[in-house]
């Protein structure tokens, strides 16, 4: 079954800390000691997705300012929450796990560089 993927524009320098951390999750004996460095990619990826898919949709759609407030505050607080829970989860991981989440980024790097070439 072929899958299908969504992508957006990421900048050289979330590209390269990206790539980095997969590579260090994947060559490390201990992959946990970076566990909350690949949380913290796994925030900003999913940042820059948000803001491209969601906000700029409902900017460009022309929502007007006060429904704009509401929707970033409202995105803020469940931020926090996710946040503190996804921290926590990632960090509680053992070494195989982390390793698969490293794999699915970086099969989504492969996957969206190919579609681009």
């Amino acid at each position: 079954m072929i899958k299908k993927y969504l992508g957006f524009p990421l900048s050289e320098e979330l590209t390269q800390r990206v790539l980095e951390v997969i590579q260090d999750v994947q060559t490390s004996n201990n992959k946990r000691q970076h566990a909350l460095r690949l949380f913290q990619v796994i925030n900003d990826l999913s940042d820059v997705g948000l803001d491209y898919y969601f906000i700029q949709s409902l900017k460009r759609a022309g929502l007007g300012k006060i429904k704009m407030i509401a929707i970033e505050n409202a995105i803020k607080m469940n931020k926090k929450a996710i946040l503190t829970i996804g921290k926590g989860i990632i960090k509680a991981m053992n070494d195989d796990q982390l390793l698969i989440i490293a794999n699915i980024i970086e099969e989504s790097f492969t996957v969206n560089a190919t579609i681009e070439a």
